[in-house]
């Protein structure tokens, strides 16, 4: 899996590459300048006219390194505009390079006027301006040439960042939706990220992906143990990783050894969420779906076809979780795990019902209501900071605000750091849902899904999502990974529905998870 990091954590990686194993600061500048220029070669039109902005940090060196090649790659229409690049050593050193490839830089301080006019004739800009460790609102000059970046992509030419755009780490530092909306538009607009190495967290929560674009993973050329070193690691969830978090089932897995899961959800006026859950448990891999739900909610699904048994539970039924499974007609030993809250309402009676199975000794998930239950009895939290078996808390970001007693722009702002707190308060592993997914779990590990399509924003995708953890968990496998496989296949799911069919139903979606689990984890040999 593709690690994580912030952009702190990088330049500590940098500096470990450079202290332990001998890679001089110009040495890694090539290697991102060079893998920068060939993925972006790739995309260009034939003679474009390029414009490469660089300031005096590592990112300005990149752009300029990145110039170099361009050039010696035949590119003939070309400009390059520093912002103090030649106050710094190593960027000073670059643009004498430039020279003997008969490029002269043009230094925005001294002929603004011709840096302009270069913008204004631009196809494509390289924004080298600013980098990861740059905070607050952007100051003179750069705040002028941002402006000017920003008119020429509205004009129509293509922006690609170096690591990041530049003035971006104001949006991220934003407390609220007004200010990260007055810092966005003093930021650069990028089409295209060249992501140098590793992915940088601050690109991804919801404020500011907006401005990335499409990400392209570069290699600085660090060897493994560089990657590896550091704290725990936050994975970046990626399709291959489908297959190693899933494994495959045997050939000769049946209904029996598949697992059975149950699903308490529901409610007269979202009945179509039990339905999501169950089928979305299938389309995991389930080898039995039981719906447990009230007798008005059982005659407004029709899921025989979906291969889920509907059964109904009279609201009066009391007791633990194993006297509710056998008024369903269930019996309770074989039930592998359960699903619980979706559309459920948040009743007294949902919430005894929940209560009895936080203290059953089978994997649960608990999503909507089951969420705000929690949220607001003080016991319901006691007993699933208490439970033993494994619990995947599923929130959106106004419930995992609920959990924290937190707004809800904090959550969308850094919902890893909602996710990690949620873990480690609850004892659990939390998934919380955001156009960026975050997944931790209460011992430290955690995950990411930047999968963001406004396709998947709609009712009942997360009912799905919360179906096919408990499937997995059903087929026996831990929590985390589980959490982990059922957001990467919804995820992936989500995209391919998005693709096929545009702004798609939850349940064309669900439809698409049975495929991507049949794809990514074909069946094992035996």
């Amino acid at each position: 899996m593709r690690r994580l990091v912030t952009s702190l954590e990088m330049g500590e990686l940098d500096s470990f590459a450079q202290s332990e194993y001998g890679y001089p600061q110009p040495v890694l500048m090539e290697n991102a300048g060079r893998s920068g220029w060939e993925a972006l070669a790739g995309r260009l039109g034939k003679d474009a006219a390029l414009v490469f902005v660089a300031g005096k940090g590592n990112n300005g060196g990149d752009a300029l390194v990145m110039a170099r090649h361009a050039r010696a790659s035949g590119a003939r229409k070309m400009h390059v505009i520093t912002v103090g690049a030649e106050e710094t050593e190593v960027c000073r050193a670059q643009c004498q390079m430039l020279r003997s490839f008969g490029i002269e830089p043009v230094e925005w301080k001294e002929k603004r006027r011709e840096a302009e006019r270069c913008l204004e004739e631009a196809d494509v800009i390289v924004d080298g301006l600013l980098g990861t460790g740059a905070r607050g609102v952007p100051r003179s000059p750069y705040d002028t040439v941002i402006a000017a970046v920003r008119a020429a992509r509205r004009r129509g030419a293509t922006v690609c960042a170096v690591d990041i755009p530049s003035g971006l780490g104001a949006v991220f530092g934003a407390t609220d939706t007004d200010g990260a909306r007055a810092a966005g538009e003093q930021s650069v607009e990028a089409d295209l990220t060249l992501v140098m190495e590793l992915p940088k967290y601050e690109l991804l929560p919801q404020p500011v992906r907006h401005f990335v674009g499409t990400m392209v993973f570069c290699s600085v050329g660090f060897p493994p143990p560089v990657i590896e070193a550091g704290p725990q690691h936050v994975a970046y969830l990626e399709r291959d990783d489908l297959s190693v978090l899933v494994p495959p089932l045997s050939r000769t897995a049946h209904k029996g050894r598949r697992g059975h899961v149950a699903v308490l959800a529901g409610a007269p006026s979202t009945a179509g969420a039990a339905g999501l859950v169950s089928t979305g448990a299938v389309r995991a891999r389930a080898g039995l779906v039981s719906l447990l739900c009230d007798g008005e909610v059982a005659t407004r699904l029709d899921l025989h076809g979906d291969g889920v048994m509907v059964r109904t539970v009279s609201r009066a039924v009391q007791g633990n979780a194993e006297d509710i499974l056998l008024a369903g007609g269930l019996v309770p030993e074989r039930i592998r795990s359960a699903v619980l809250g979706s559309g459920w309402g948040t009743d007294s009676d949902r919430a005894a019902v929940l209560s009895a199975f936080l203290r059953w000794d089978r994997p649960l998930v608990l999503d909507a209501d089951g969420i705000n239950l929690i949220a607001a009895d003080a016991e319901l939290r006691d007993l699933t900071v208490s439970r033993v078996s494994p619990t995947v808390l599923t929130p959106h970001a106004g419930e995992a605000a609920r959990l924290l007693g937190d707004d809800p722009y904090t959550v969308v702002r850094d919902p890893l750091a909602a996710a990690r707190r949620i873990a480690a308060r609850f004892g659990v592993v939390c998934v919380v849902k955001s156009s960026l997914t975050a997944v931790a779990e209460y011992r430290g590990g955690a995950a990411v899904w930047d999968g963001a399509s406004p396709a998947l924003g709609v009712g009942g995708s997360g009912d799905v999502l919360a179906g096919a953890i408990g499937g997995l968990l059903g087929n026996g496998i831990a929590a985390m990974p589980a959490a982990k496989g059922g957001v990467l296949a919804h995820g992936l799911a989500g995209l391919r529905a998005a693709k096929q069919c545009g702004y798609c139903t939850p349940g064309e979606i669900a439809l698409e998870l049975g495929r991507v689990f049949g794809e990514c984890t074909d069946y094992a040999e035996g």
